[in-house]
C-alpha cells in the first residue's frame, strides 16, 4: 500500500455469539437431541422381543421366521412375509399369533395374551 493508501482504523466488531447462561463460556447453547423413535406402538406398553420370553412360552410358539420386513411411515404400507406368508397389520399369522403392529425393530406379535417383538431374520 502507497502512503495515499493508509489502512483505514479498525472498529471493533460486535461480538455475535450468544452467551449461555451460567457457564460463561459465550458458546452457542445446543440444541436438544430429537427423542428417539419409539420402539413399540403406543399403547402396547413394553414390549420383549421373542428370545426375551420364557422358555416355556416360546415353546409353545407356532415357527415364526420373518423373511422380510416391509416398514414404512405410513402404516398402511407396512407389511410382513412370515413363513413365507404376507401379513399386515391385524392379521393372524397361521397357527394364532395376531400382528398387531410393524414397527423399525420388527413384527409386533400377540399370542395368548403375551405381546412380544419378533425381530427381522
Amino acid at each position: 500500500m502507497g502512503p495515499d493508501m493508509a489502512a483505514a482504523p479498525s472498529s471493533p466488531q460486535p461480538d455475535t455469539r450468544a452467551a449461555s447462561p451460567g457457564d460463561g463460556s459465550g458458546a452457542l447453547p445446543q440444541p436438544s437431541a430429537p427423542a428417539p423413535v419409539a420402539s413399540v406402538p403406543r399403547g402396547l406398553g413394553a414390549v420383549q422381543s421373542m428370545d426375551e420370553l420364557p422358555a416355556d412360552f416360546r415353546q409353545s410358539l407356532p415357527r415364526l421366521h420373518m423373511d422380510v420386513h416391509g416398514y414404512a411411515v405410513k402404516p398402511a404400507d407396512r407389511f410382513v412375509v412370515i413363513n413365507l406368508k404376507q401379513y399386515r397389520i391385524g392379521d393372524t399369522v397361521a397357527d394364532g399369533p395376531v400382528l398387531k403392529d410393524i414397527v423399525p425393530q420388527g413384527a409386533v406379535l400377540e399370542f395368548r395374551g403375551v405381546t412380544f417383538l419378533l425381530p427381522p431374520s
